[in-house]
């Protein structure tokens, strides 16, 4: 019927308006932010606590220091320096 025989089929794409576009962007910066909100949350976390000299683990307030006035390990949870980088925050 007008098509010749052993042909493809043409495939009929739709035609995406404006306001489609900018939703579907708009829906994306949604998506990407809400997956990298719990690494900024992480990020602006740990710089709090190395600001007011907390805990990088635990938040917790007190540090022990030892005779040269560095810091040995945390009195609530037991964290050393460094802790902080090899595990997750624990949630309170």
């Amino acid at each position: 019927q007008g098509r010749l025989a052993g042909a493809p089929r043409m495939v009929v794409l739709a035609v995406w308006s404006a306001n489609e576009l900018v939703g579907l962007v708009a829906g994306g910066v949604l998506l990407g932010t809400a997956a990298a909100a719990t690494r900024v949350d992480a990020f602006v976390a740990g710089s709090q606590r190395r600001e007011l000299g907390l805990c990088d683990v635990c938040g917790g307030v007190g540090k022990v220091r030892g005779k040269g006035g560095e810091l040995e390990r945390c009195p609530k949870c037991g964290a050393r320096p460094g802790d902080a980088a090899r595990q997750p925050p624990r949630r309170q």
